[in-house]
């Protein structure tokens, strides 16, 4: 099936038509670049290529990059189906902002695509070969998946070396669980961020949590919304990808009007997953920890208003950074444990938190609590399987490749 043509995003409220020839250029007084120049030596080479998430991605995808000069055209990228010759070329917007610095993004919506099957995406124009990526669409009927967790990154030298670890891992996907790139609004940071996880970003889609280091002075948290595609309003939602729906916060939203709204949709979320017989595991993703011996500590706040939803609506993981450390939790509510088994859970009944804030940033102290089983202040990621309907395991991976942590959740059939 041909993909359909660029439609409007959440970057503007206006609908293109598919036959319609349109560069959206979204720029602010702060940014003296022209674009009426009759010539000019271009630097279009893409980089810091993210394949986004889209609010259907069994049937659509996003891709987003960015070059140094402006396109002479509207940003466009080729599409094959695996195992076909046919290729389609699709067109997409630009967008220009004083919080990407000089620097032009690009973003390409494809939709019409068939569940669980992949896709070359090649994005166009470059005066280099650009790598291709190879998007998977979600499928409902899948019954196993893995993905890769971590938190915490920033651009140095262990946040390279965990990106690679990453990029080695076969994944479905990949989570990060906020505090991106510490760039503190300076855009020429970001950009070495978008560099740095390209070669995973590209691979899989690349799915980001809000954390407190995204909210920037002067824009909030539009560093990284604009370079960053997530479904929704993009500071909460949710993914359904074979039997998991993952469940995305904002933890910035902790009060106000913006906290309740949040509240009221993941209240109705997860109403929605616990009566869907098909979604089996039901994971939260969000950057601030309910649940931390570290540094920081548990956020009460969240354990008030969010913690009771957890277990009515039974979910199995919560996942968090913030604390820059791992440490994962027996099976807890409340603040008290449930279950004291600590490598293999049968029907837990509580969820088990997880802290994987070992990104590449600095290192935080580890702390103990009655409800840790195992801590450890190392760089790290996650490796999350999901193996049909009753079981998933979780395997915490060090810098070098090793499994230094490993745990599994079987549920009997219902």
């Amino acid at each position: 099936m041909t993909p359909r043509l660029a439609r409007a995003t959440r970057r503007h409220a206006n609908r293109l038509a598919p036959s319609t020839a349109l560069l959206i250029l979204w720029a602010t007084p702060l940014l003296a670049q022209s674009w009426q120049e009759d010539h000019y030596v271009a630097d279009v080479n893409p980089r810091g290529i993210h394949l986004g998430l889209t609010d259907d991605p069994a049937t659509s995808a996003i891709v987003t990059w960015y070059t140094r000069s402006p396109l002479a055209g509207r940003p466009r990228v080729t599409v094959t189906r695996s195992g076909e010759a046919d290729r389609w070329t699709v067109a997409g917007e630009s967008q220009v902002h004083s919080a990407l610095g000089s620097s032009i993004y690009h973003e390409v919506f494809i939709d019409g695509l068939e569940p669980g099957t992949s896709y070359e995406i090649v994005p166009l124009p470059g005066s280099a070969p650009a790598q291709s990526v190879i998007a998977t669409t979600f499928s409902d009927k899948a019954d196993s998946l893995v993905f890769t967790v971590y938190g915490d990154q920033g651009v140095g030298e262990m946040a390279h070396r965990i990106a690679q670890q990453v990029a080695a891992t076969p994944a479905d996907m990949h989570l990060h669980l906020g505090d991106l790139s510490y760039a503190a609004g300076e855009a020429s940071i970001w950009d070495e961020w978008m560099q740095l996880i390209e070669p995973v970003a590209m691979d899989r889609p690349y799915i980001t949590s809000l954390g407190n280091h995204e909210r920037e002075s002067p824009w909030g948290s539009y560093g990284a919304i604009l370079r960053l595609f997530m479904p929704g309003n993009e500071h909460y939602f949710a993914v359904r990808n074979g039997p998991m729906v993952l469940v995305v916060l904002d933890s910035n939203w902790l009060s106000g009007s913006r906290a309740r709204k949040q509240k009221t949709w993941l209240t109705d979320t997860l109403r929605s997953a616990q009566g869907d017989e098909s979604a089996r595991w039901l994971i939260v993703a969000l950057h601030h920890p309910l649940y931390s011996s570290s540094k920081h500590g548990s956020n009460r706040l969240l354990r008030t208003e969010v913690e009771p939803l957890l277990s009515q609506y039974g979910v199995d993981l919560v996942l968090a950074g913030h604390d820059h450390v791992y440490e994962r939790t027996y099976p807890v509510n409340n603040g008290i444990v449930q279950n004291t088994e600590a490598w293999e859970y049968v029907d837990p009944g509580s969820p088990i938190h997880l802290v994987s804030g070992g990104g590449g940033r600095h290192l935080s102290d580890e702390g103990w609590s009655d409800f840790t089983v195992v801590t450890e202040s190392q760089y790290h990621f996650l490796r999350v399987a999901i193996h049909g309907f009753e079981r998933l395991s979780v395997e915490a991976i060090d810098v070098h490749g090793t499994v230094f942590d490993r745990f599994a959740i079987t549920k009997a059939r219902s």
